[in-house]
């Protein structure tokens, strides 16, 4: 995993280079990634349905 990720990273840097003119580094485009506070998403049930002892969402 550690090196399909590392590889995103690379293409990252590719990617933001051909669009804007401007080279991030594959570190650095991993470092603002980590550092970001990305939220757990919620979600909310109304109305489960439980059938044979099993709740469906």
């Amino acid at each position: 995993m550690r090196s399909s990720a590392n590889m995103s990273y690379a293409h990252a840097e590719e990617d933001v280079a051909v669009m804007t003119g401007i080279r991030v580094s594959a570190k650095t485009q991993q470092r603002l990634v980590q550092g970001h506070p990305f939220p757990m998403p919620t979600v909310e049930v109304e109305n489960p349905i439980t059938e044979t002892g099993m709740t469906k969402i």
